[in-house]
């Protein structure tokens, strides 16, 4: 197998990626500002540049890139959309050069083509949301992980893959969930794991996140790791009513609150909320789509009338992101074994299981595709190979549960298309004790 980069491949995946994401950026220029875009385009320092105007309610660093374009003299929303589009078309190159390392020319010419194509990411690459910005670096930080486990007498890739996943961490906080599946590469080390290599690395991957929290918990007088985001997060999926006041004294109550909900879940209804949140991140469905079907009801969604091709390019994109979900579960589970299998199934699960405790939204998987990408990629460029493994049983075993159950998600999300799906809540009334009202998939009206 042939590892090694092809200039005609990275031309030809550059060109794609490119193309159709310039051609996505003019048909969206007019969009305005909604969501955390709003968030993120009008953040930034005070007038004395040492704290943010905005609660710190997201991960600081998109943001921050926002607010030194603007600073540049870049005023209107489409220059952070286009700064978006430039990083968004990076990624196909990225996601060709690790999938070529991981294994091979052709899996990866498949690989970066179908992230280039990939509707979602294209639609997301001239939003001004950070995901494009956290995909970016979480590919970054997997492919210099691969090549430090390529030649592990050569840290400097494994202290840039912690630098990455650093400043990854600062841009969405759980990424970290794809950075645990990191501990599936350390048996492959085979007696070459070397403590304190690792531990620079750590103090690096750590290092952008206090570098910001550290003056921001001085300026705000309490403890901030990053962001409030995470806790924000967990609030509405428990149904708490949100704090205006960010103090200290409110932020501990919010926690102990949201400690004492969680507890008070039975059994029954845990697997309840389980379920709908992973149906939430899984979903057919996604802001994308619903972009394109312009749901009625609600200004912050309204971006012109419906038409016939936005509703075929709704349909469009979530059947291939059904389609990519499929082969790359396949390929996963019948795929050869190694480090990249062990880091899929544990970042994969990870990002699943935190819809325990997390409020869970299609968005969120977004980082985590390249993987299922690849896998994909994979089926399609061994297909051959991969059939002989069906005589493994348990391996054809675990691909049918996940299929069934990704069936079932499918299924029970398919008629949410174009409506912003609502996650099943556990409301709270924080001055009283908890009462259950859950709270049906609709569009926002």
């Amino acid at each position: 197998m042939d590892r090694r980069p092809s200039r005609a491949h990275i031309a030809l995946v550059a060109l794609v990626a490119i193309a159709v994401r310039v051609a996505a950026l003019q048909a969206g220029a007019h969009l305005n500002l909604a969501g955390d875009e709003r968030y993120y385009w009008e953040t930034g320092p005070d007038k004395e540049g040492a704290i943010y105007k905005a609660p710190v309610v997201q991960a600081p660093l998109w943001g921050m890139v926002l607010w030194y374009l603007r600073g540049a003299g870049f005023h209107h929303p489409i220059a952070g959309r286009a700064l978006s589009t430039i990083i968004g078309a990076c990624t196909p190159l990225l996601v060709y050069l690790l999938a070529t390392k991981v294994f091979d020319r052709r899996t990866g010419l498949v690989a970066g083509l179908l992230y280039g194509l990939f509707p979602e990411q294209i639609g997301f690459s001239h939003y001004l949301w950070a995901e494009i910005l956290l995909s970016f670096l979480a590919v970054l930080s997997v492919y210099f992980l691969f090549a430090f486990l390529e030649d592990p007498g050569d840290p400097r890739r494994l202290y840039g893959s912690a630098l990455a996943a650093g400043f990854a961490l600062i841009t969405k906080e759980y990424i970290l969930l794809l950075f645990i599946g990191y501990l599936g590469a350390i048996p492959f080390l085979r007696g070459r794991f070397h403590a304190g290599r690792v531990l620079i690395a750590c103090i690096l991957a750590l290092l952008p996140a206090a570098t910001y929290s550290v003056p921001m918990s001085l300026a705000f007088r309490r403890v901030i790791v990053i962001s409030d985001g995470v806790m924000h997060s967990i609030s509405y999926s428990e149904g708490i009513d949100a704090i205006d006041k960010f103090s200290a004294k409110n932020v501990q109550s919010q926690w102990h609150e949201i400690w004492r909900t969680v507890r008070k879940r039975g059994g029954e209804e845990e697997a309840r909320y389980f379920a709908e949140q992973l149906c939430n991140l899984w979903t057919p469905n996604s802001y994308l789509i619903v972009r394109l079907i312009h749901t009625p009801g609600d200004l912050a969604f309204r971006y012109g009338r419906i038409t016939p091709l936005s509703v075929v390019l709704a349909w469009v994109t979530a059947l291939v992101y059904v389609a990519i979900v499929i082969a790359g579960l396949a390929g996963l589970c019948l795929g050869d074994t190694g480090p990249f299998m062990n880091l899929s199934f544990i970042a994969l699960g990870g990002i699943s299981l935190s819809g325990i405790v997390l409020w869970e939204m299609s968005r969120y998987r977004l980082a985590f595709m390249f993987i299922l990408i690849i896998w994909a990629a994979y089926f399609v460029a061994h297909f051959r190979d991969l059939a002989a493994n069906v005589r493994r049983r348990g391996r054809v075993v675990t691909l049918c549960v996940l299929l069934l159950l990704f069936a079932h998600i499918v299924s029970s999300r398919i008629h949410t298309l174009g409506r912003f799906s609502v996650p099943h809540q556990v409301r709270i009334n924080v001055s009283s004790r908890a009462r259950s009202s859950p709270l049906p998939s609709a569009p926002l009206s």
